[in-house]
């Protein structure tokens, strides 16, 4: 029997370790490390983490998993780069849509 490893949750346990300790070192610390707010320097770690999950199911062949994560990524990338009404509202639209589906899949799969 081969044995699996569930990678997509590791990462997604690494990446929130990497945000907490970001946030932890910007209100202890600096909060501007690197020159960069620490809130927002998260958000680019959530960002990265969401095309990581992105490339591992496009790796294992989950096309439409790969899809949704690297649209949410898209969106957070939008709205961090945002400069208008209208980036920030695609990148909403983008990451929940992206979150909604990923949601749905997941539950739907381990029923």
């Amino acid at each position: 029997m081969a044995e699996t490893v569930d990678a997509q949750a590791t990462t997604i346990g690494l990446g929130m370790l990497v945000v907490v300790c970001v946030l932890l070192y910007g209100t202890v610390v600096d909060p501007t490390p690197f020159g960069v707010e620490s809130m927002t320097l998260a958000m680019w770690v959530f960002a990265a983490m969401f095309a990581t999950v992105a490339l591992l199911h496009a790796v294992v062949g989950r096309g439409d998993m790969a899809l949704a994560h690297g649209g949410a990524a898209v969106g957070w990338v939008l709205i961090l780069v945002g400069t208008g009404v209208g980036q920030v509202t695609v990148g909403l639209v983008a990451l929940a849509a992206g979150g909604i589906y990923i949601v749905r899949t997941t539950v739907r799969e381990r029923d």
